[in-house]
């Protein structure tokens, strides 16, 4: 949560002596911002030390913590009018930093993000914060809902979830946050419509398994019969050779008497 710190009070600091000058030092961890704001305009830092003068400029502190949000919508109506209830999960953070244009391996910070999110949640509460963008997900969320059907939702998840993201975008980066992952954990009805398509689902499943097994069965058994046949084939001509090979000796030998 973003707090104002009175400097008087931030004993951590330095004081500064000599020729009346008078202030403190300033750090944030890596996952904090400092904003500082006086008379020399507005300063952002990230994992940084700042000095601030006394009376003159201000200190604000804002998280930059990844937030956890569960995603409710109760009785959301699909495109088919079918009331379905969906929960998510979205992890969400203040867009603190952005690419390189000259080298995009590298970050620098995003200043216009940080200030945007300060603008909005500047003395909000944690929970204050993750209630409103729980509201703004949520509300993409069962939009989303209303234009695809319960088959569409059953068979590609991953469709819907890249929707809400698609959507949710540039609201979350007007107000400096950016999502980071979001995750359809589950999707149920009470008149139990998606268990009845699972059910089906798997009497699908289920009878082209038997009927691949039956070809493969079948197949099987054409390829065991087509190897006697040809086995049988082979003898019998076997057969044949010896008995010719039989009765020339035969003639042969009657002839040799004669």
């Amino acid at each position: 949560p973003v707090q104002a710190q009175p400097h008087r009070s931030a004993g951590r600091g330095r004081l500064a002596r000599g020729g009346g000058r008078m202030g403190n030092f300033h750090t944030s961890g890596p996952n904090q911002v400092i904003m500082k704001s006086g008379c020399n305009g507005t300063k952002v830092r990230v994992g940084q030390t700042c000095w601030a003068w006394w009376f003159f400029e201000t200190v604000q502190r804002m998280s930059l913590e990844l937030l956890t949000i569960e995603i409710n919508s109760v009785e959301a109506e699909t495109a088919q009018g079918v009331r379905v209830s969906v929960r998510g999960v979205a992890q969400i953070k203040v867009k603190a930093f952005q690419p390189l244009e000259s080298d995009p391996t590298k970050v620098t910070i995003n200043d216009r993000a940080i200030k945007l999110a300060v603008k909005h949640f500047l003395g909000h509460s944690e929970e204050s914060v993750r209630q409103a963008l729980q509201a703004t997900m949520e509300g993409h969320q069962r939009q989303i809902l209303g234009t695809l059907t319960v088959e569409q939702l059953f068979k590609d998840r991953q469709s819907f979830s890249e929707k809400v993201r698609e959507l949710v975008d540039a609201d979350l980066d007007a107000m400096g946050y950016a999502l980071s992952s979001y995750v359809v954990q589950s999707i149920d009805d009470e008149n139990e419509y998606m268990e009845s398509l699972g059910v089906a689902q798997t009497a699908v499943v289920r009878r082209e398994a038997e009927e691949g097994r039956a070809m493969h069965e079948g197949e099987a058994r054409r390829v065991v019969a087509s190897s006697k046949a040809e086995a049988d084939t082979a003898v019998a001509v076997e057969n044949q050779r010896a008995h010719v090979c039989i009765n020339e000796q035969f003639q042969e030998e009657a002839e040799s008497d004669r």
